[in-house]
């Protein structure tokens, strides 16, 4: 039971990691919309990270649910879908915008 609450306590701890670093992706890439120096692909970036976000958000809600009995299992549950609807999109829109590999 130790090691349970310690790993879920390194889950949240992670977790909150992340959703650290991306306030702060999100800072810098406003900035560089603001300057106009982003890159052309930025949205596709932008939808990964959206869901790396989901992930996050669904690790703390299973996280909490397990540490002090509160009821954000479904709501684990559902980021976790929404990061799973994010990554597809995103990698559908990656296979869109790449380049013919060329044959020698």
């Amino acid at each position: 039971m130790a090691l349970a609450n310690t790993l879920t306590l390194f889950l949240l701890a992670t977790s909150a990691v992340v959703l650290v670093y991306l306030m702060a992706y999100a800072a810098i890439l406003y900035w560089q919309i603001r300057r106009k120096q982003v890159r052309p692909d930025w949205r596709i970036s932008v939808l990964f990270y959206a869901g790396i976000l989901f992930v996050a958000l669904a690790n703390l809600a299973t996280s909490a649910a397990d540490l002090w009995n509160v009821e954000t299992r479904e709501a684990g549950l559902a980021f976790g879908l929404l990061a799973l609807v994010f990554f597809v999109l995103g990698f559908r829109a990656r296979a869109r915008t790449a380049q013919p590999v060329e044959k020698r």
